[in-house]
This record gives C-alpha cells, structure tokens and sequence, in this order.
C-alpha cells in the first residue's frame, strides 16, 4: 500500500495572499502533481496539521475544492470531503 502524507498545508482564505511568501494551494497542487507523476499513485491521502492557517471557513472551502480523487481512487478523497462538506 502507498501512502501519501502531506502536512500542514496552511492554505488561506484569501487565494492572492501567500504565507511566508508561498503560495499554499498552489503548492499542495505541485505536490499532489508531482506524486502523481511519478507513475505510482497512492492508495491513500493523509493531510494533516493546519490544513487550514487563518482557521476560516473559507479556507476549509478552498481544500475541499482541491481534487485529491481526480488523480487517485483514495479513501483519502471520500474523507476529506466527508468532514468538509459541513464547513
């Protein structure tokens, strides 16, 4: 089984501001990208840590709109969006 843990992804409200000079979605999407060129996908997406930094619920809202699913056939998917879809 492969696993892929990603972690405190910090990913803002706002999608023009970047923490510490980084643009945080952005940057979960290169790495989500790159693990998923190397031609072995992952069978499971941990995401853990501040998966959002300002706490709001604009920020939950932006990472359930990343497609963790489009590039893998994960639990990892089915339970981000479980736990997002009431923010």
């Amino acid at each position: 089984m492969r696993v892929l843990q990603i972690t405190d992804l910090h990913v803002l409200s706002q999608p023009d501001i970047a923490f510490h000079g980084v643009e945080t979605l952005r940057a979960l999407e290169a790495v989500l990208d790159r693990a998923f060129s190397q031609g072995k996908k992952p069978d499971l997406i941990i995401a853990t840590g501040d998966l959002a930094d300002d706490g709001a619920a604009a920020s939950y809202r932006r990472l359930r709109d990343v497609r963790f699913g489009s590039k893998a056939d994960s639990f990892g998917h089915c339970h981000v969006n479980c736990i997002l879809e009431q923010i």
